[in-house]
Parts: structure tokens; sequence; C-alpha cells
């Protein structure tokens, strides 16, 4: 398309935007809409609009990356047809990527009412100015633009000449002393009227104050109103911000007070004998839809524009931005793997470093002095424990476990008094390094008193210095010099044991060392999808929402609990339903913490066909049916949500399987997923963990002619997801027009199936779980007169297989990428 209307008169039209590539944005158009009231607005996420690619639609509906070369958009403007109620126009600010992008005025436009939009170029561009938004009004039949330029005291007009891509200069409207915000023209009460804001003079208001003109025309001469300038509630606005509802003027803006601002009110404002009087009313927007972590969150609104259509609705654009990218909370699970693994490493470095210390007989002695030390020197040094047998004969006699000390025996107290304190004493206790015989330097007893042999030892030995041959030969006790035979210098053979054995505690402890830092890191490893931040990946510039759905009872309340936890955090998950089999519910609000809404659907009966029954709360037609036993990260449910919504018609999900007659013509039977890479070939998706389509799906699962096999799977309690994939398969194989195949494999970056770890469910027993299976596929085969299912190949880019065989009856995981 040519060149862009520059700020010249001559008329010019609009090339298509510069196809370069988009970079991520913060900042998106969400759109909201009202029935007869601006007061009371809902998101298009819960209004159930679909599309071929989204079901149903989902804010935002316009972001940088439907617009090649733009990297930011910001204050949107609706201009409504005059006549043509589903047809709308948006204006709004859009910046060139590069450093040196200036800010010029883009269009898109939606034919269905505003549910899709598709951009349509450049309205207008500036090279010497950054265009900051744009108010658009119609007036007898002839389109008229009024631009917010960036730096300019100017407010100009532009006519369209080929609407709305193509404008021409007609004037300057008026030229305050400051370049006015948010501008906007209304036609109200006889007259046109400018309304704007500026930066404020006046001490202790607002940072801004509100600037009101008018004229007989939109290209008439404009004068102020009154003072010109008022102090005003909500004054920084949106351009095109005032519009006229029930023949009262409003406008929308927001109260801004040293540099902070508040949320866009709607303001209705009255205009009489010069003066200004307004107040303030609520917007009834519902925010809570888009308070979910990494996602587009409109609950901060920088820019808001309200236009009613012909038929007297109201349709709004809202600018949100995208909130900070914070990493997801890890599961618990894993943070408790990666955080024990690294435990016991660290717990049994520090081991063999007390131990090696511990060979020091100062650190000996305080080591000793504790019983977690003697035990310590117990696993890693041969040292007995404190408390044992052994421990309580050694610690009372004062050198037990001290280096070089010797028991007090009876020949030391035979000894002539002097000898004793000069040989006796030295050897017994001035042998410690300290040099020190307090009683506070003695190992003490776990057993008794803080060696008790030596003090009662030294003290006959004072009180019979000068007779002590005439002592009786166990005037100390047999048990002590026993004590002091079994304390005598071992032979070699016992010090050899003794080595072996410290050899081989030590080593033990450092291999589980290796064996923790190892487990810690494979843990690491397999936790690092979970920790990527979620975003939710558009399907044609389009975003959309899903129902989590899961079956749960009383008993699995604490899996419920983190899997609600875990993937409420998924950016797309717009409700989480959990279908209630058993027991007492839940309450969501105290038992189930989550980001989103949670709802919890009490059943009758305790049935497998549960989670497939027609639903008319169900808040999104797009549904994951996903066990609360499987963990998989955000990522890889986004990835396939997106994957999914290419073709809706079918089973997208991460578990194959291959079902095949043993022989030709007979019955199929129940495989495992092994089977399914053995073969190289699937041909049914558990519905344990895929995405479909509920309002397709369901109503045909409930139907009268599957009401036997709903029968039988009542009777079994099993094969649900089997029926499914027959139903799916028989609808695809006869249904209108071209139709994808029934079921799609998506391979996930980690699954983890903690169904054997949680002690309840129904496929622990593999045997009768496939003596079930086999029964159900024999029944469904006739009762559908053929055998629907349809054999795929896996593809070859797939990657690795799962991880089966893992041992403790696991089930096949995914623990490594490609």
């Amino acid at each position: 398309m040519p060149a862009a209307a520059a700020a010249a008169p001559a008329a010019a039209e609009t090339p298509s935007l510069p196809s370069l590539n988009v970079q991520d944005s913060p900042t998106g158009f969400g759109i909201l809409t009202g029935e007869a009231s601006p007061l009371h607005l809902q998101p298009l996420d819960l209004l159930g609009h679909d599309a071929p690619s989204a079901m149903p639609l989902a804010n935002p509906v316009l972001t940088p990356w439907q617009l090649p070369g733009v990297a930011a958009l910001g204050v949107p403007t609706l201009a409504p047809s005059p006549h043509d109620t589903r047809e709308a126009h948006m204006f709004f600010a859009a910046r060139v990527c590069g450093a040196t992008g200036r800010w010029g005025i883009a269009v898109a436009v939606s034919v269905n009412g505003g549910w899709t939009w598709r951009p349509l170029g450049w309205a207008l561009r500036d090279p010497s100015a950054d265009l900051m938004g744009a108010a658009a009004f119609n007036h007898n039949g002839t389109w008229y633009l009024v631009p917010e330029t960036g730096g300019r005291r100017g407010v100009q007009l532009y006519r369209a000449t080929r609407f709305p891509t193509a404008w021409e200069l007609l004037s300057v409207l008026v030229e305050p002393e400051q370049a006015l915000q948010g501008v906007g023209l209304v036609h109200h009460a006889g007259h046109w009227w400018l309304l704007g804001s500026q930066p404020s003079a006046r001490p202790g208001g607002e940072d801004h104050e509100l600037v009101v003109y008018r004229a007989p025309s939109p290209e008439g001469l404009w004068t102020p109103y009154g003072p010109g300038s008022f102090a005003a509630k909500a004054a920084t606005g949106s351009p095109g911000a005032a519009f006229v509802w029930q023949g009262v003027l409003h406008r929308l803006g927001r109260s801004c007070r040293r540099g902070a601002c508040g949320e866009v009110q709607l303001v209705q404002v009255a205009l009489t004998d010069g003066k200004l009087q307004q107040s303030s009313q609520p917007l009834g927007l519902i925010q809570s839809p888009w308070l979910q972590r990494a996602r587009w969150d409109s609950a901060g609104w920088a820019a808001l524009s309200l236009a009613q259509r012909a038929d007297g609705t109201f349709l709004a654009a809202v600018e949100g931005r995208q909130l900070p990218h914070g990493p997801p909370a890890l599961p618990r699970l894993l943070a408790t793997a990666v955080a024990g693994f690294r435990a016991l490493a660290l717990l049994c470095i520090a081991a063999l470093l007390l131990s090696a210390a511990g060979q020091l007989p100062t650190l000996r002695g305080l080591l000793l002095q504790r019983r977690w030390g003697s035990l310590l020197l117990a696993w890693t040094a041969g040292q007995p424990a404190a408390g044992s047998r052994a421990a309580c004969k050694a610690d009372d006699m004062p050198g037990a476990g001290w280096p070089g000390l010797q028991p007090v025996t009876k020949a030391h107290l035979g000894a002539p008094s002097g000898q004793l304190r000069g040989a006796a004493l030295m050897e017994a206790g001035m042998q410690l390094e300290s040099g020190d015989t307090r009683r506070d330097s003695m190992p003490r007893s776990r057993c008794g008193s803080a060696s008790s042999t030596y003090r009662r030892g030294a003290a006959a030995s004072a009180a019979n210095s000068s007779s002590s041959a005439a002592l009786p030969p166990d005037a100390f006790g047999s048990g002590s010099s026993a004590a002091g035979r079994r304390m005598a210098p071992q032979p070699l053979l016992a010090r050899l044991r003794a080595l072996r054995w410290r050899m081989l505690l030590t080593a033990v402890t450092l291999v589980l060392a290796l064996l923790g830092f190892w487990a810690a890191r494979v843990a690491t490893r397999i936790a690092a999808p979970f920790a990527d931040p979620p975003v939710a990946v558009p399907v044609g510039g389009q975003y959309s929402r899903f129902t989590l759905m899961v079956m749960s009872y009383d008993r699995r309340l604490k899996e419920l609990q983190w899997y609600v936890r875990h993937y409420s955090q998924c950016p797309s998950v717009g409700e989480v339903l959990v279908v209630w089999n058993r027991g007492p519910p839940p309450v969501p609000e105290r038992h189930l913490p989550s980001a989103v809404p949670v709802r919890v659907r009490v059943e009758r009966a305790n049935s497998m066909n549960n989670r497939f029954r027609p639903d008319p709360d169900l808040r999104f037609r797009s549904v994951l049916s996903l066990d609360d036993d499987i963990l998989m990260p955000c990522s890889t449910v986004e990835a396939a949500f997106a994957a999914w919504r290419t073709a809706p018609q079918r089973l997208l999900g991460f578990y194959p399987r291959l079902l095949l007659p043993k022989q030709p013509g007979g019955p199929p039977t129940y495989q495992f997923e092994e089977f399914v890479f053995e073969k190289r070939a699937y041909n049914t998706i558990l519905a344990g963990a895929a995405f479909m389509d509920a309002h397709t799906f369901f109503p045909l699962y409930s139907s009268d002619a599957v009401a036997p096999a709903r029968a039988l799977v009542d009777q079994v309690f099993n094969c649900d997801d089997l029926l499914l994939n027959f139903v799916v398969a028989n609808w695809t194989a006869h249904g209108e027009g071209e139709l994808p195949a029934p079921v799609q494999l998506m391979r996930p970056r980690r699954r983890l199936d903690l169904s054997r770890l949680s002690g309840v469910g129904i496929s622990h027993n593999q045997s009768r779980f496939k003596a079930a299976a086999d029964r159900c596929l024999a029944s469904f085969t006739r009762l559908f007169g053929s055998f629907p299912l349809v054999e795929r190949p896996l593809p070859t880019d797939y990657g690795s297989p799962p991880s089966c065989h893992l041992g403790f009856g696991l089930d096949c995981m995914y623990l490594a990428d490609h």
C-alpha cells in the first residue's frame, strides 16, 4: 500500500505493516461487552464465542504477534460502524521494531461483533513525532481522526479520504499552552465538546486538570468553556474517552496523584452555565479470569475505550499487560526429592570431615562428650558408641579413647607415693596434650560419673601411700583390674580388623555422599521443565481457555490438592472441574487453593462414566481430562493445547495404546505402552490425559445408543477411556465433511505417573486390569458393529520412548528430553 499520511494537508494512502520479526510485548488488547449498560461489562473469555482454533475465544484478541514489524501496542480506541452492528474498527498506537522506531496509529477491523480482529495496517504516521493514540468519530457520514501527538501543543483534525487507512489534515483545532492528553470529541446538547487533560499547577490536587472547549461543529471555531480548565476527578483519560449515555455526558479517566494512578473510573459530567460538575460511578468489570500467573492481566488497566454500537449494546477495549514471568512453584514431590538428596550428600560429607577432624585429641574429646559425637566416631572410626556395654567399661577408665593415656593399675598404686605422683599420674593423666589433670579434662562415662576408677585410685593412693604393700589384692575390685587388662594393647590381627571396619564405614559414607549428589543432580534435571515460566501459546494470533477436569474421591484428597495447586498455574487453564464420586466433598476455598475458579461437581453414584457426562455449567467446551496422579509441566500442557486447537475434532493426549486382535477377525486385546514403541504405531489415546471437545463428544458418549457399553463400564469399573475412543473414532468415520484422524499423540517433556505411589487405583493389578479391558474391547466391537479405531504410525521425530520397568511398580515415565 502507498505511504501513510504524514502531518501534511495532502491526502495519502497507508502501507501494510512492514514485515519484520515480532518480539514479545507486555501489552495486548482485550474485549469486553455489555448488553445495555457500560457499568456491567463481561470479558470475552466468559461469553462462549468460538472460532475454528479457539473454543472459546479468549483475551487478548490483539497482540504484537499479529502485527509483523511491531514491537509494542497501546491506547486502543474503538470506532463501531454507525449502521452495521457486527462491524467495528480499532485504532491504536503501535511502535515499529528498532531502537529508533517511532509510534504511529495502526488500525484493525472486526466483522463479527468484536470477537476477532484482523490488522489492516497503518492509519497515520508522522516521521517527526510520536502519535500516541487517536480518537475516531463519524459525523454526517464522514470519519474524522484526532491523534494525540507527543510534544506538540496543537490538536490536529484529520478527515478520511479512504476509511480507515487514508487521511488528510484539515486544521489545527486548538493550541493550548500545554500539550493535551486523552483528547476526545463528542456531540452533546447541541454543541461539540473537546475534552482533554494537561499537567496541573494546582497545589495539593491531582497531577492533571481537565480542559474543555466547545464548537458548533467538529471543524468549527473552538472556544474555551468557562475558565477553560477545571480541577476534575479522574482527569487523566485515554483518547476518545468521552461518550453520551442516557442523555448524559460521560468520560473515562484515572485519578493520578504524585505519579501514582488509580483504576479507570466512569465519570458523569454536567456542563451548565460555564461550570463543570462531576460524579464517579464504579465500573462493574469482572477481573478474576485474568489474575493467573504469567498470563495477560487486565487488572491494572492503563487505557480503556468504550463505544456504543448501533443496536445500543456496548463494546469496550482494554489495554492489559503481561504479568511478570516468575517461575512457577515446583511440585512439592520434586522439591522434596531434590532437597532430600542434597541434604543426604551434605550430611555424609560433614560426617567424613568431622570424623577426620576427630583424630585430633582435643576435638576427639569434645566429640566423646556428646552422644551424637560418640555415634559419629563409632560409625566412621570404629569407636564404641556411647551407652553400649563396651563403651561404658571403656569410658570408666581414665584413658579410654585418649591416645597414649593408660589406666591406673595396682602396679601404679603399689609404688611409693612420690613415684606415683611422678610416674603413675604422669602416665595416667599428664600424657594429654593439654597436660591438665582436672576433673573436666577427663572423659565422661555415659553410664556413671566421669573417670570414677581413676578418682578412686588417686584417692586411695593419697590415703595409703605409706603402706601400699599391705593393700589386699582386690582393694579396688576385680572389675577395675579386668578393665585394665582389656584396655591393654591389642594384637596385630585385632588392629587390622578395626582398621578394616573403619575403612568399610568410611567407604560406605563416601558412597552415600556420591549417590546423594548424583540423585540430586538427576532430580534437578527431571524438575527443570517444571521451573520454566508458563506462557500461553496463541494459534493464529488468538488465545483460548480450557477446563481442567479431574475425577476424584475422598481417599485422594491429598493428591487432588497438589494437583490443583500445580495445574492452576498454567496460563490457559480457565477453571478446574472436580468430578467428585464418593465421600464428603471438599470446599474449594478451604481445601483446594488455586489461581483459577474451582468447581466441585458431586455425583449421585460412583461411576467412571461421570467424567464424560454433559455439564451445562461447563465454562469452556475445550476440556483437558487429566488424572490426579499424573504430573506434567505447564509448558507441555500449553504446547499440547495449541496443537489440539489446530484440529479440535479429535483426542490429543500423552498415553498411547495399540489395540489389535490376536488373530484376523477376532476381538482386539489390550496392550500396555511398551507395545506401542515395539510396533511403532498406535490407535488409542487414553482419556486420563487428553484434550477433547466436550460439546461434541460428551453428548455422543451419553447417548442412548451407547447405554449398553456404559453399563459394562459400570459393571467392571473400568474402560471408560476405551469407550470414548470408540465413540470418537466412530463419529469421525461417519461424520460429515473432512475430519482429522480420531487420535493424535504428543510427546511430553516430562510425564511422571504417581499412581503406584498413591496406594489406591484401579490399575494396580495389571492382570486383572487387562482381563477387564479385553472383555470391554470384545463387547464394544460387537456393539459398534466394527472395529473403528484407526492405526497411526508413530512420528519419525517423536524422540526417545518413555522409561519403563523402573522398579517399585512404577509405570512408564518421561524423565528426559528428546
